[in-house]
């Protein structure tokens, strides 16, 4: 198969000016002031591993992710990896994306390759021995944004997607970690293999990825093994923070957020603020940026009023910041409190020897709120890598684009613009003109 490559610059994408100002690569544009360095020097790599004070315990990291890992049945390349962490020259870079129903959309598995790529460029081309980490965001509850899945039609030939979807649920909504999948998984494993076809190529890869959906396994486990399938020969490690031995590691910096609210809000809001004069802020802040897992209701928001916690247990309690703190320590309650957008990427610098995060636009824009941040806990902020983009066309689609003069990019706009703009330029009319003149007349 011979494939193609044309590049197609972000400002003809419609992405935010926040964006393109950062992926253009002036590190003098103001946007570079809201991040830790300049992500597309790889000198940069080289100075963020030497800056780095060691407050990582690699041994603790190690055992972590193993553990981690156990599930997914890892290939001795994964395994590898992890163990080469305790080693002080080994560094990890990361993207993550909550785990979406038969491996989510494609920006999910494009960020796999984006870390994978880069990981292996860095140890060649550097001293750095960099090894890829997924962060699997298992703590997320957003059950609609992770239960369909678009699967080509290629039993019939024409390539066209069709959405699967598990039933949609109205009741309290658990973290990712917490999901068992039920029967109703078996019917859309059935239909995508249906639209897949017998005997081809992509039928057998389809049926060896989804045999990893079945019903009673934990839905993490199903997207993590079949991610094993997939980039475990990479090496690509898999985190998560819905695990005891992840968040009995992570106590002590959540023990200080708990014990810091004001300080967190208030350097939220002061860099949202400056961050506002030039460009939208991403997330809209809130009181609290933790979150509870409570067995009946679900992942809810931890309410933080008044200067004090309120913990959401059967009988809920209000205490303030050092008590809670301290009541959670002494009844080992860490497993229950659950980061929001903010504070996980404090607990992926805080677990792992990080030098490097790869997101999409919406990513990136959210850390230019939260630099302060990992000052406050003495950790060091990530280089902001953008993700691998890319739109896979089709031949017999591509040779049917050359029949009009429209750029690629120009497929972005709806169906009735290409009409009138092709209308137009085949006639030399101008279309609102016409009609106006022919109701007149």
């Amino acid at each position: 198969m011979i494939v193609r490559f044309d590049p197609v610059s972000y400002e003809e994408l419609g992405f935010s000016k926040l964006f393109r100002e950062y992926v253009a690569g002036n590190t003098e544009a103001p946007i570079h002031g809201f991040f830790g360095g300049n992500p597309f020097d790889a000198n940069s790599f080289i100075k963020a591993a030497a800056s780095r004070t060691e407050n990582l315990n690699r041994q603790e990291c190690s055992d972590a992710l193993l553990a981690f890992n156990a599930r997914f049945n890892p290939p001795g390349k994964v395994i590898q990896n992890i163990l080469d962490l305790k080693k002080p020259g080994t560094w990890t870079i990361t993207a993550g994306q909550q785990p979406g129903l038969f491996g989510g959309p494609v920006y999910c598995l494009l960020k796999a390759v984006s870390v994978i790529a880069t990981a292996r460029y860095l140890t060649k081309e550097t001293d750095l021995n960099v090894v890829p980490v997924f962060w699997m965001a298992d703590e997320d509850h957003d059950f609609e944004e992770i239960r369909s899945a678009n699967i080509p039609d290629l039993k019939h030939g024409n390539g066209s997607l069709r959405s699967l979807s598990l039933p949609g649920r109205t009741k309290a909504q658990f973290a990712t970690g917490d999901l068992l999948l039920d029967d109703t998984v078996n019917d859309l494993v059935d239909h995508a293999l249906r639209l897949a076809g017998n005997g081809n190529g992509p039928a057998r890869e389809l049926k060896r990825l989804l045999k990893h959906w079945s019903p009673g396994r934990p839905w993490v486990e199903a997207f993590g093994s079949m991610m094993q399938d997939v980039f475990g020969e990479y090496g690509l490690i898999l985190a998560g923070s819905r695990h005891p031995d992840v968040k009995q590691a992570a106590a002590p910096l959540l023990d200080r957020i708990l014990r810091s609210p004001d300080d967190i809000n208030s350097l939220l809001k002061s860099q949202t603020d400056l961050l506002g004069k030039t460009y939208p802020a991403q997330v809209q802040l809130t009181d609290s940026q933790l979150f509870w897992h409570h067995e009946r209701d679900g992942r809810i928001k931890m309410p933080w009023s008044g200067g004090r916690w309120v913990l959401p247990l059967d009988t809920p309690m209000e205490l303030k910041p050092d008590s809670a703190a301290s009541y959670i320590s002494q009844h080992d309650l860490y497993d229950c409190l659950s980061p929001n957008v903010f504070i996980r990427p404090l607990l992926q610098q805080y677990l792992l020897p990080n030098l490097a995060y790869f997101g999409g636009a919406a990513e990136i824009a959210y850390h230019a709120q939260m630099k302060p941040l990992f000052t406050l806990f003495g950790l060091q902020m990530p280089l902001m890598l953008p993700r691998l983009s890319a739109t896979f066309c089709e031949p017999h689609i591509r040779e049917a684009m050359t029949n009009f003069e429209f750029s690629f990019t120009d497929y972005k706009n709806s169906d009735a613009h290409l009409h009138r703009t092709w209308a137009e330029s085949e006639n030399g009319y101008d279309l609102d003109t016409l009609f106006e003149n022919w109701k007149g007349e």
